[in-house]
């Protein structure tokens, strides 16, 4: 599979999507914002998409970025967020603590999340891994298993 046959997303829609989240800014990525990121955005595609989960593969013209959309869509899903508010912030925290302990991982840049909405989402904005090529057959290769 060619990355020119994963779908195109629009970056000014996506925008939309993410205005009314409330952002936290990673400490290790301190020049990253929402609005800016948007506005460098040359490239979007659309990785994974199904009704719980979208990861978007975001191209500026310095770096790479995936950005990973979750709304809690079921009620099973809302009940055990709302017992276990800490869960949607796993990934996160775990991302921070690999590279504190000098293990290469994918750098969180953002995290924001919009309560407002119906369903509730957040989302998780990391930038690329250097020196790993990011290739739609890679990624195809890993969900085939899930």
């Amino acid at each position: 599979m060619n990355q020119n046959n994963k779908p195109h997303c629009s970056a000014k829609t996506l925008h939309q999507v993410l205005a009314g989240c409330h952002v936290t800014q990673s400490p290790l990525s301190p020049g990253v914002s929402l609005e800016g990121l948007m506005d460098e955005v040359t490239s979007c595609r659309i990785i994974k998409e199904n009704n719980r989960r979208q990861v978007y593969h975001l191209k500026t013209p310095t770096k790479g970025y995936f950005l990973k959309l979750s709304t809690l869509a079921r009620k099973k899903d809302r009940r055990r967020h709302f017992f276990l508010p800490n869960r949607k912030w796993a990934e996160w925290r775990n991302l921070h603590r690999l590279l504190l302990a000098e293990i290469p991982a994918a750098k969180p840049a953002l995290k924001g999340e919009n309560k407002a909405t119906d369903p509730e989402m957040f989302f998780l904005l990391t930038e690329e891994v250097q020196g790993v090529p990011f290739t739609i057959q890679m990624c195809c290769r890993c969900t085939q298993n899930w």
